[in-house]
């Protein structure tokens, strides 16, 4: 199993950036910069290491792919014996295993240069090492998964309340143990580095505001289930009817998953439409798909005709999944390219400005394009600077509608800009980059109004 999977998510893999984290994370990589940010520490120092020991002639992108693949292909041996410990039966941990290695989202990152994988697959040892009796080792792989990503923290429940130990005074026990273990060096950590995890670019605080502001609690609802969709789409029947049978007698089993999923509910780790951050959610889904699978082919039911009516499910399973993995790929290729045509826009004179990830994406793909300023950091040094510059340009990201920028953040923006400028000398134009077009925003007698917005197709001239 794990040869395969390495033999699949090496083939699927593609070396292109997403315009998120992962660019700031090669950046820091290729830099040997490993506590700039601190929530993904241990994720920077294991590039490093691979980088330097065996990619130093190829690309960071592609060293970044390698370490998902090889973590992708070690989760799925370790969920072979997650399964295993549940069902006791060979054949179900097989199924279950391959199920996961196709899945829409898990595949996904496990064929790109991002930081989910690794950190739910050193969480996902942690619990084989907790299920099979070994706490200490279990609290060690789960710090370094927090060290990766504190999202591993939104399964600390889990722990609690596995199924097979719900109640039981030595569940309790091993639970002391592994907190001890991992609890203890974290909550050090987190006093050192208190302020840029709290209040940085990555930080708490940021995460929060950006969660709430972005969009309604409904749809992040729908993003969260949209998530699960793409894990396991024509298989989700099989869901609903794992969480129906032997409801009795697997009443610990769903007390277990509402605990695990209420923290994904209540925050904004579970809100990503790939499905990003809910792995922990999603194998105990998967769980439930296997109960269904029993309770149709069981044992004595599992004869040629079950083998072919499942062996189609899973190839049409392992389409599906591949159109949604290129309809990715194609995807981040256009905006790469799109980042590309920037550098025809923007000249020497010209001063950029755009949000921290937006810029650094910009950055890393443009090269020699290093004048951009983050828009919600604009100070008096800067505006002197915006004083001297020919254009003002604004990059916006190719899935963000320009109506809602222009309504939200320009205002803002030049309220600011403009108090650096006196009557004599007034900014005329600011012009935004959005999907490879130019749109232009002029001031008339001191007032914004949207000159005209190619995207929208609006015809007509409107003050905001």
């Amino acid at each position: 199993i794990f040869l395969f999977s390495v033999i699949v998510y090496l083939s699927t893999s593609f070396n292109i950036l997403s315009s998120g984290d992962s660019v700031v994370n090669a950046q820091e990589i290729s830099s040997n910069i490993i506590f700039n940010r601190p929530v993904h520490f241990f994720y920077n120092l294991l590039g490093i290491i691979f980088y330097h020991l065996f990619f130093k002639e190829k690309s960071i992108e592609y060293c970044l792919g390698f370490i998902s693949a090889i973590f992708g292909s070690v989760g799925i041996l370790g969920l072979f014996w997650f399964i295993y410990y549940f069902f006791r039966e060979t054949y179900l941990a097989t199924l279950g295993s391959l199920i996961f290695l196709f899945s829409g989202s898990y595949w996904l990152y496990s064929s790109s240069a991002e930081v989910y994988v690794p950190y739910f697959v050193l969480l996902l040892i942690s619990l084989d090492f907790y299920l099979y009796n070994r706490p200490k080792l279990a609290g060690v792989f789960f710090l370094i998964s927090a060290f990766i990503s504190m999202g591993a923290y939104f399964a600390y429940p889990l722990f609690l309340f596995l199924p097979e130990f719900f109640w039981k005074r030595e569940q309790f026990n091993r639970f002391k143990k592994f907190t001890f273990i991992n609890l203890i060096p974290f909550l050090i950590f987190f006093i050192i580095f208190f302020k840029p995890i709290v209040f940085g670019n990555w930080g708490i605080v940021k995460s929060y505001q950006l969660s709430i502001h972005k969009s309604p609690y409904l749809k992040k609802i729908l993003q969260l289930m949209f998530g699960f969709f793409r894990a396991f789409h024509i298989l989700i029947p099989f869901i609903f009817y794992g969480l129906s049978v032997n409801f009795e007698r697997k009443i610990n089993y769903h007390i277990t998953f509402l605990t695990i999923l209420l923290p994904y509910l209540l925050t904004i780790q579970g809100f990503h439409k790939q499905g990003a951050y809910s792995f922990p959610v999603q194998i105990f889904l998967l769980i439930f798909i296997l109960n269904g699978f029993k309770k149709i082919f069981s044992k004595e039911n599992f004869n040629i005709k079950s083998k072919i009516i499942i062996l189609n499910y899973l190839i049409v399973f392992i389409g599906i999944s591949y159109l949604m993995l290129k309809s990715t790929e194609k995807f981040l290729q256009r905006d790469k390219i799109r980042v590309l045509k920037v550098k025809n826009y923007i000249g020497k004179e010209d001063i950029l400005l755009a949000h921290y990830l937006e810029g650094k994406y910009y950055e890393y793909y443009c090269g020699g394009l290093k004048k951009w300023y983050e828009i919600i950091r604009i100070n008096s040094q800067i505006c002197e600077k915006i004083k001297e510059c020919k254009n003002i340009f604004y990059l916006e990201r190719q899935d963000r509608p320009i109506k809602k920028f222009i309504k939200k953040l320009i205002p803002d923006v030049l309220k600011k800009i403009l108090n650096i400028y006196d009557e004599k000398r007034s900014l005329k134009e600011i012009k935004i980059i959005d999907n490879c077009k130019i749109s232009k925003v002029k001031l008339i007698d001191n007032k914004l109004c949207l000159w005209q917005v190619e995207v929208q197709n609006i015809k007509r001239n409107r003050e905001l």
